[in-house]
């Protein structure tokens, strides 16, 4: 499968040259930590694909401007309970 094959090497290439894609954890810890400045998180988990964020005291209104930003970034974020979930989109 050559979509597959071509993702494998891509990854590949990026692993040996350091650079992060927009799956990595630093990514988007980056990518929350600006779109919710001054914010501080109380607990988060990554799977590898996606980063849940417990703590954020955010309105409707903050969420929606953040999605916004986000996804502007390539980025979704979804609200889940009491956690926010970011990923790149297309990767959940």
């Amino acid at each position: 499968d050559a979509p597959v094959q071509m993702e494998r090497e891509v990854a590949a290439l990026r692993q040996a040259t350091g650079a992060s894609s927009s799956r990595d954890l630093e990514t988007l810890l980056g990518a929350l930590a600006t779109a919710a400045p001054g914010q501080t998180l109380g607990a988060i988990e990554f799977n590898g694909r996606e980063l849940r964020a417990r703590g954020l005291a955010w309105t409707p209104e903050q969420l929606r401007t953040a999605q916004s930003a986000l996804r502007a970034q390539g980025l979704a974020l979804t609200q889940q309970g009491d956690a926010v979930v970011l990923a790149a989109e297309g990767a959940r």
